[in-house]
């Protein structure tokens, strides 16, 4: 009877060790399956436009926006009801579509702080749009879309981004203003 007591110590001992090796490994390979799928989610601030991206809801990688472009949007947030220090889901991965949405959003934001040196309302009105998109998670694109790409934003001799000149005379931004009950000229903080 001793003897076998021994024997079942003996093989006891032997599966436990080869359990808590495969619950190691088990552990590895998934921790190494969570770091290389990537990040599940990025959310955007809305008062900054800093992103973060999260594994499974936890934020790991912070990107903020260079500092006097971010200075800038969080002055304009001061007037605004909208710009507020809230966090939003801004994309969810893995990408069903081929667009890079936390991108998209980051340039906007660079956009706007275009703006803010043409007319800082209208560069509010901007940020509250894109804001209200994130926010609100819609699809298509924001109604102020016009005012942030091409040929609105064109390239000076350098290759930076620039507010394209005559801007004041384009049709589709004017009526973008309308909407918005905004008359070029007004001073609004």
């Amino acid at each position: 009877m001793r003897l076998f007591h021994k024997y079942s110590q003996r093989e006891s001992g032997f599966v436990y060790i080869r359990v808590k090796y495969a619950i190691i490994a088990l552990f590895v390979v998934l921790g190494l399956w969570i770091v290389f799928r990537g990040p599940t989610s990025c959310q955007l601030q809305l008062n900054t436009g800093d992103l973060r991206y999260c594994w499974y809801g936890i934020p790991i990688i912070y990107q903020r926006l260079p500092e006097s472009q971010r200075r800038m949007i969080e002055e304009l947030a001061l007037h605004s009801q909208r710009l507020v220090p809230k966090w939003v889901t801004c994309v969810r991965y893995p990408l069903i579509g081929s667009n890079n949405p936390d991108k998209m959003y980051r340039r906007w934001y660079i956009v706007s702080c275009m703006w803010i040196k043409e007319d800082p309302y209208i560069a509010r009105l901007i940020l509250e749009d894109v804001a209200s998109f994130a926010d609100e998670g819609a699809n298509g694109l924001p109604q102020s879309a016009r005012l942030l790409m091409f040929p609105v934003v064109d390239q000076d001799n350098a290759g930076n981004p620039v507010i394209e000149a005559n801007w004041r005379n384009d049709p589709i931004i004017l009526e973008y203003l309308k909407t918005k009950s905004y008359h070029l000229g007004s001073t609004r903080p």
